[in-house]
């Protein structure tokens, strides 16, 4: 059924890898394999400052708090592999259903939390011997959210 969904062509990425200590580290087939995986990563990073529509969208998982019980940030399953830096910047959106569709109403903004960017890139864990129970990214709040944010509202890349 070709009537059900339609596709609108936006652009395209290229790169080029250029991480060559990572030779002898592996054999053909693994270095393959991580070439295609990171160089492909990349590029949807780079088509997401171009294009909305490749922007990171992502749910929040968990609100940490410190030990008075004040939130000191919100974590999402993002990281490296989506291009995440230290300066970015995300909208929180609360989701709504209105009359059938969707509403997305922004309720906060957050910013990452600078060195606390989680590394999700391809075989990460096995180069970078990285500490596998901290998951996601964490991101503090900017000035006071105007609705209680809480897991499952969404984050949205803003316009960098």
């Amino acid at each position: 059924d070709t009537s059900s969904f339609h596709l609108r062509y936006l652009g395209t990425e290229s790169s080029i890898y250029e991480q060559t200590e990572k030779k002898g580290k592996y054999n053909r087939t693994e270095l393959l394999q991580l070439i295609t995986a990171r160089s492909i990563d990349k590029n949807i990073a780079a088509l997401q400052t171009k294009y909305e529509a490749f922007r990171i969208k992502a749910p929040i998982t968990s609100i940490e708090y410190n030990k008075r019980g004040k939130v000191v940030g919100y974590r999402a399953l993002i990281g490296m592999k989506e291009d995440v830096t230290n300066s970015s910047v995300f909208e929180i959106l609360e989701v709504s259903i209105e009359e059938g569709k969707l509403k997305f109403n922004k309720v906060g903004t957050a910013k990452v939390v600078n060195n606390r960017i989680w590394d999700n890139r391809f075989n990460a864990l096995k180069e970078n011997n990285v500490d596998v129970s901290v998951e996601g990214t964490l991101l503090k709040p900017k000035g006071r959210p105007n609705k209680t944010v809480v897991p499952g509202m969404l984050l949205k890349l803003k316009k960098q």
